[in-house]
This record gives structure tokens, sequence and C-alpha cells, in this order.
């Protein structure tokens, strides 16, 4: 693989694991998943949108002075509403969504993540605490790059499927407009980090599916517990590209 396949190769990843193909939203964009079920999911998918400032700092703090730690920073500040938007910290935007929704905002901050929530949190943590640039990088522009029509679908849905008010879709209205910002710079940044090191494709590419199956499977619990049953995992297809999968970096787990 040349190096300038990475981003393309990469997407084909975020393809193949496209959440907006997940049995959880693709019932939430038909309206076929109850009140209470989105309820049950505002509540679970909060643990990770309120720790994703903390990936972001950790990466920040290792790197050196430069464009790249300019980013993170930038992206940290948006998030944490520090920024010069003018907009809530993305964490209090979910809560209105969450509210909105009947959930208890003291039960929820003090709920503990599912396990394979938490082992969504534990992997992008330890890729921006311990990963290298591009494995990092590559699991922030695997999120981010499949956020903006993941947002606007499910604002649309909750306008017109569930009569959610113009503020409960603030935090969605908001990722249309700024996810795509932040996901072409990622990938331009990957791309400068693979050009300096083409051995680094793979490790990026790992990384990847990685995060991606990660995002899937915490659906997939949260589909499992919403109807307290044992589910069997959602079905995604092989990795495209023809990659041969070796040990993950990091010392993660697949």
């Amino acid at each position: 693989m040349v190096m300038e396949d990475v981003g393309a190769c990469i997407d084909g990843v975020v393809k193949q694991y496209n959440l907006l193909r997940h049995p959880l939203y693709a019932a939430w964009m038909f309206g076929a998943l109850t009140t209470d079920g989105l309820r049950d999911y505002s509540v679970e998918f909060y643990h990770y949108v309120a720790s994703y400032p903390r990936y972001l700092r950790e990466f920040a703090r290792r790197l050196p002075a430069g464009e790249l730690r300019y980013e993170i920073c930038q992206d940290l500040y948006d998030r944490e509403g520090r920024s010069d938007c003018g907009h809530p910290g993305h964490a209090r935007l979910w809560v209105c969504f969450a509210e909105a929704l009947g959930a208890d905002k003291s039960a929820m901050l003090t709920s503990t993540p599912l396990p394979k929530t938490q082992q969504l949190m534990n992997i992008f943590l330890e890729l921006a605490r311990s990963g290298s640039d591009v494995e990092a990088l590559a699991a922030f522009y695997t999120y981010e790059s499949q956020v903006p029509r993941l947002a606007s679908r499910s604002a649309v849905a909750l306008r017109t499927q569930y009569g959610m008010t113009e503020a409960a879709c603030q935090y969605f209205d908001l990722y249309t407009k700024t996810a795509q910002h932040r996901a072409t710079i990622w990938r331009e940044f990957l791309s400068r980090s693979v050009a300096r090191d083409p051995g680094s494709v793979t490790h990026a590419v790992i990384a990847a599916e990685l995060t991606a199956k990660a995002l899937w499977r915490a659906m997939d619990g949260i589909r499992a517990w919403r109807t307290n049953a044992t589910l069997p995992d959602a079905e995604a297809p092989n990795l495209p590209c023809g990659l041969e999968m070796r040990p993950r970096p990091c010392n993660l787990q697949r």
C-alpha cells in the first residue's frame, strides 16, 4: 500500500463499520426505537461524550508546540465550551438532549459505563496517551469522519420522528456543522505523518479498525442492555484494502 492510500483505506474501514447501518441507529432513523430506548442510549453514550476532552488533553500534553498541538487544543477548547464559538460544552449539550428524553441527570452522571462502552473509552484513551501520532489521529479521524452525516440524520429523526425541541437537538446541530472541519484537519495531519514515515500506514489503519469496531460494539452493548437480553453482535462486513491485520498497537486487545 502506498502512503497516499492511507486516507482512502481508513475511509474504507469507516464505511464497513458505518454507525448508520447499526441496528440501533437504523431503528432511530426510522422512529422504530422507542423513546425509552433512545433515553437509555443517551444515558449510556454520555460517558463517551463526556470523556472525549480527556483524550484530546492526553494527546496534546505529549505533543511539541506546533500546528498539530494547536489544532488539538482548539478542538479541546471547543468541546469544553471555552472557544470563541459561543456555544456550551458538548457534554452539557448532551445532557440537555438526555433530559429532554426524561433522563435523570444525577443518575446519569453517577452511572457506571457498560463493559463495551468502557472498552471504547479505554481504547481512545490508550491511543491518545500512548499511541503514535498516526494511531491517535487515525482514531480521531475514524470517529469524526462519520459524525457529520450521523449527526444530521439523527437531528432530522429527532425532530420528525420524536418531536424533539430545538434545544434538545443542539448537540447534533452543532456536530453537523463542525465535525467535517475537524475530520478534514485530522486527515491532513495524518497524511503528513505518514509522508514522514511511510511504514506507519499499517499502524494507522489498524488503529482505525480498532476504533471503528469499538464504536460499533459499544452500540451492540447498548442495544443488548436496553432489551435486557444477550443479543449477538450486529455483523459488519470484512475489512477492505486486503490488509493483513497485525498485532494491535499499544498492547490493546482487538
